[in-house]
Parts: structure tokens; C-alpha cells; sequence
């Protein structure tokens, strides 16, 4: 294999580990806006 391969396949690894790592993120916020607004709330204004 050539090196450009290897930094392709480098390049789709950290793509997928950022999409995975979005995915859990975006699964947190959905948890926090099913508890109540309150809570939501004052999660989002401790970021």
C-alpha cells in the first residue's frame, strides 16, 4: 500500500471517531430537554 492510503484511512478515523463523539453529544442534550425545562435550562446556562 502506498502512504497516501494510510492517510486516507488515518483521515476516516477521526472522521468517524468526531461523528460518534457528536452523536453522544447531541444524545445528551435530547436527555436534558426530556427532563423538564427547568433542568435544561439551567444545564445549558452551565456550559
Amino acid at each position: 500500500m502506498r502512504k497516501e492510503d494510510f492517510n486516507i484511512m488515518s483521515s476516516v478515523k477521526i472522521i468517524e471517531n468526531l461523528k460518534a463523539e457528536l452523536l453522544c453529544v447531541i444524545g445528551d442534550f435530547f436527555k436534558l430537554l426530556s427532563k423538564g425545562s427547568n433542568v435544561a435550562q439551567d444545564a445549558i446556562l452551565d456550559c
